[in-house]
């Protein structure tokens, strides 16, 4: 049962996230993009699945994201940062909302 609700609340999330973001990216426990489209794909430059997300965080924001990723995943509140990006064809300046998935544990 908690299982299902976890998975609710990420639905949920991604929900939000699509319609109020322009990109939605879902990462994997290895921060490795999981899902792609047109749009992330165009975004980035190159096919994003499977491509490590901080290896794309600009190089002086790296420990930033990273900080702001374990806050999110320690405390399960959203964080919203400003970083760079360097994709394919420029490095570019976004806003960052970072949603950790709830994690289930084991009984």
């Amino acid at each position: 049962h908690e299982l299902e609700e976890n998975i609710s609340v990420l639905e949920a999330f991604q929900t939000v996230a699509s319609n109020m973001c322009e990109l939605a990216v879902i990462l994997d426990q290895n921060l490795c993009i999981v899902q792609s489209d047109d749009r992330i794909d165009a975004f980035f430059g190159t096919k994003a699945v499977g491509d490590h997300f901080p290896d794309k965080v600009n190089q002086d924001d790296r420990q930033r994201f990273h900080s702001a990723l374990q806050t999110a995943t320690d405390s399960r509140i959203i964080q919203s940062i400003p970083l760079g990006l360097d994709v394919e064809y420029a490095a570019l300046k976004v806003q960052l909302l970072i949603v950790a998935a709830p994690t289930c544990s084991q009984a």
